[in-house]
């Protein structure tokens, strides 16, 4: 085309028929090659962005195989992604070479390429003027393989919900919820450690939180660390609330018993489960102080219910207490019991003990598998991802788990294995949280159910209805998730709406302190609980909500695939 039109023009100037035709000739040309010129440029700078992105897309790409390749390897590689983008572009725009270099770290990809020119060609025919044949397109994308690192929490609802249908899952291991969990948590991880922690210095750590009722903290519950208030005598507002005053040391003086002395007269080790701290601590990240007992954690004692079949929690024949009348509140609150009764002693209802996991009856009920803390060895997190279990021992209490997703983020303790700011690498640390649920805060309060003479199961929250200050020589009293005066009557709407800010609290705290949050909702949630995890949900670049709803197991696992695309940019810094 370009030589048809120079021998078009060229046998028109030296046309003498007209000088009309010459004045036109002599200002049409630079109109024309203003006009189409234009138009070069145009396109130019389309498939320069076009290229641009394509490169940039297959430096991510390259850097994701780690750093195996050769640079000819690498080179190659780069050739037939880009090729595969820009297959179907215009043939006027062609890349010419490719060229990789390998860094310390990463690789850095070149592209030539060029456009032919249409228009610009004409710039040949003006007066002292040069056509341009074609333009130049020369691309440089620097990749760093290991730029951000990622400490990971997937705190995960082990409710008994989990046990109901999810649909088939990629891995083919069942038809559950909590098996389409395991399969979508388990490609992820093995997918982001296979990038991130294959080139000999790992870049991820990941932790796993089960949650319930209650998250146990997994330390070494015969020798457990500070922060856990392992007395006899309760020092924290939370213990021994639920038991009579009682002469520990025989000084004539009551204390309020604390969940050690309880564990140790039954003879019966505890599991590792705490209590939610005191208010404002339960939505902090505060470090445990000895000095401030309501910073410390308390372990969860779940008390001995009345004796009956149909209720809660009856591990102990009440005849063994002192105080079995009038009131079943009077049996349930003695401590007599506990005092005098041994293992041997102890109602086990048909020999079902809760002395290992899953806790059936007793004081650890409900205790689901310990945290694993934040580790770079894939196979200790699979294997704790395989070992979890659906139990439906009591509501599904979704500020549990996030309080505790946080705390193994956190560089203090509790848990220490999180970067702090102290740190070389904590600048470029991405902290994030995926939590996900199956079901809406629910501490199951009725109090026309004989089953639920303590308004609702124990949990991290203790009884939803008990007092939480009743300190000796007080004088407040005050129902933990209802805030109401004692003598009020507890009202399940209110603490399912307690509950629900408490967990937006912790997303705006957990947030503020610059932890990347997901959150899933899996199954057909209420609207108000959708809206809750959208709102507790981090935001992307684009201003979107990090909230994924997942009606079933296979969509769960193109969530996670997502998410795991997301992290993986994150850590790849371009």
């Amino acid at each position: 085309m370009r030589r048809r039109l120079r021998d078009v023009f060229t046998r028109l100037l030296k046309d003498q028929c007209g000088n009309v035709f010459i004045l036109f000739a002599a200002t049409s040309v630079p109109l024309l090659l203003a006009m189409g010129g234009a138009v070069d440029f145009a396109r130019y700078a389309r498939y320069k962005a076009e290229l641009a992105n394509a490169v940039d897309a297959a430096a991510l790409a390259l850097a994701r195989q780690g750093q195996e390749y050769t640079e000819a390897q690498a080179t190659t590689f780069v050739q037939n992604y880009v090729a595969s983008l820009m297959a179907g572009v215009d043939d006027q725009f062609t890349v010419e070479s490719f060229d990789v270099d390998k860094t310390s770290n990463g690789y850095i990809v070149k592209a030539d390429g060029s456009m032919d020119a249409m228009f610009l060609p004409l710039g040949f025919f003006v007066k002292n003027g040069s056509g341009m044949m074609s333009l130049d397109l020369d691309i440089i994308a620097e990749v760093v393989h290991s730029s951000n690192q990622v400490e990971l929490a997937l705190v995960f609802d082990n409710t008994g919900s989990m046990n109901w249908s999810g649909g088939s899952n990629p891995c083919g291991s069942g038809s559950s919820r909590m098996a389409g969990l395991k399969c979508a948590a388990t490609i992820l991880v093995e997918d982001l450690m296979d990038e991130m922690n294959d080139t000999g210095d790992p870049q991820l750590k990941v932790a796993l939180v089960p949650f319930e009722g209650s998250v146990n903290v997994g330390v070494d519950t015969s020798n457990p660390p500070y922060w856990i208030d392992w007395s006899d005598e309760a020092r924290a507002h939370y213990n021994g609330i639920n038991f009579d005053l009682h002469d520990i040391d025989n000084d004539g003086d009551d204390e309020r018993v604390g969940h050690k002395w309880l564990y140790d007269k039954l003879g019966i080790s505890w599991a590792g489960c705490v209590e939610m701290r005191a208010e404002p601590y339960d939505v902090l990240d505060t470090v445990p102080d000895t000095a401030s007992p309501d910073t410390l954690f308390v372990p969860m004692f779940w008390p001995d219910e009345p004796d009956s079949s149909s209720a809660w929690n009856n591990y102990i024949d009440d005849r063994y207490g002192r105080r079995r009348g009038p009131s079943w509140e009077d049996a349930q609150s003695d401590v007599d019991k506990y005092d005098e009764s041994s293992p041997s002693r102890i109602d086990w209802h048909s020999g079902r003990k809760d002395t290992t996991y899953p806790y059936t009856y007793g004081p650890n009920r409900g205790c689901p598998r310990p945290i694993t803390p934040l580790t770079s060895t894939e196979s200790t997190v699979l294997t704790a991802i395989n070992a979890m279990q659906a139990q439906g021992a009591t509501g599904t209490f979704i500020p549990v788990g996030l309080a505790w997703g946080w705390h193994v983020l956190s560089p203090t303790e509790p848990f220490t294995e999180g970067l702090g700011p102290s740190d070389e690498d904590y600048s470029r640390t991405v902290k994030a949280i995926v939590l996900l649920t199956d079901g809406e805060n629910s501490p199951s309060i009725s109090v026309t159910n004989w089953r639920n003479r303590n308004d609702g199961t124990y949990s991290a929250y203790n009884y939803p209805a008990t007092e939480a200050d009743n300190s000796v020589g007080g004088n407040t009293y005050y129902r933990r998730l209802q805030n109401v005066n004692v003598n009020s009557d507890p009202s399940e709407s209110r603490a399912v709406t307690n509950l629900n800010n408490k967990t937006l609290t912790l997303c705006t705290n957990a947030k503020s302190a610059g932890i990347r949050l997901y959150t899933i909702t899996f199954g057909n949630l209420s609207s108000t609980t959708e809206t809750l995890m959208s709102n507790c949900a981090s935001v992307d670049s684009s201003g979107d909500p990090l909230y994924f709803s997942a009606p079933n197991s296979n969509e769960l696992e193109n969530i996670f695939h997502t998410i795991g695309e997301d992290l993986s940019e994150i850590h790849l810094a371009m």
